[in-house]
């Protein structure tokens, strides 16, 4: 129920038979563990050390060829959902690590199409949440981020694309704060250059307070995040629809003041 609100606009065994190689991930020896992982790659091609090559030149930072790695084991190394669930949790990883927000929740939605995944797609979630929350992010970061993913649809289905962005309201209130119209403003220049989508808001809010008062709150202010979106862009009326669920969907399970801040969300999400 306090003032910040979110905007939410969804260790696995490896199918090739390779002894596992580990390195210590130490900076002085980055060289020394660039050559042995493409050594052993050479050797015994999997998954586990492509992608802790990936890793190394991140760190290197150098995430044009990390990324070209991470791409080249997708296409030749990925066998399985198994296979394909490992890389696209160390996608995410290396994402974050790179504070590239708009890759980070493209593979995060794909993780959300896996029924089975859902803990870890909840744990990432969080982890995203935790690195956004405090920012604005700017138009063009959402822009991607509600695009087609960066990879292929997972057997075939077509991913939903969802963000979180850090929207304030006063407290107790569905009233922007200064912050919260800012985000508010690069969300519609976002939204205003994907022209032909249709949006869903979804409030949620903490489970402080109670089940009636929580579930019209949500609502109130997934409202207002459109009221203030359509002052912009008139067009958008048409395209967006709201929806309140209070406290029935929490994010995090703690009782802690960070907890209830990522619990505190409104989730759009690309129809």
């Amino acid at each position: 129920m306090k003032y910040l609100f979110l905007l939410l606009i969804t260790n696995i065994g490896m199918t090739q038979e390779c002894p596992s190689t580990h390195v210590q991930l130490l900076p002085e020896e980055l060289t020394e563990r660039q050559s042995q992982l493409q050594d052993s790659l050479d050797d015994c091609p999997n998954l586990t050390d492509a992608i802790n090559l990936a890793k190394v030149y991140l760190e290197q930072k150098d995430p044009i060829i990390a990324e070209e790695v991470m791409l080249d084991a997708l296409n030749d190394l990925v066998k399985s959902d198994k296979d394909r669930i490992y890389w696209i949790q160390n996608s995410i990883d290396n994402a974050l690590f790179s504070k590239n927000t708009c890759q980070a929740s493209q593979f995060l939605n794909e993780l959300s199409f896996m029924p089975q995944e859902q803990t870890e797609y909840n744990k990432y979630r969080i982890k995203l949440l935790n690195s956004t929350k405090d920012q604005v992010l700017n138009s063009q970061t959402i822009g991607c981020a509600l695009t087609e993913s960066r990879s292929i649809s997972f057997r075939g289905m077509k991913i939903k694309p969802k963000i979180d962005l850090a929207i304030h309201f006063e407290f107790n209130s569905d009233q922007l704060t200064a912050k919260g119209k800012q985000q508010s403003l690069q969300l519609a220049t976002a939204l205003k250059k994907l022209s032909k989508s249709h949006l869903i808001l979804i409030g949620h809010t903490d489970s402080i307070g109670s089940d009636t008062y929580n579930m019209d709150l949500s609502q109130r202010r997934s409202q207002s995040v459109k009221n203030y979106l359509i002052s912009f862009e008139s067009d958008l009326n048409k395209r967006i629809t709201t929806q309140g669920m209070g406290e029935s969907q929490l994010l995090s399970q703690g009782t802690s003041n960070n907890d209830h801040q990522l619990n505190r969300r409104v989730e759009i999400q690309i129809q």
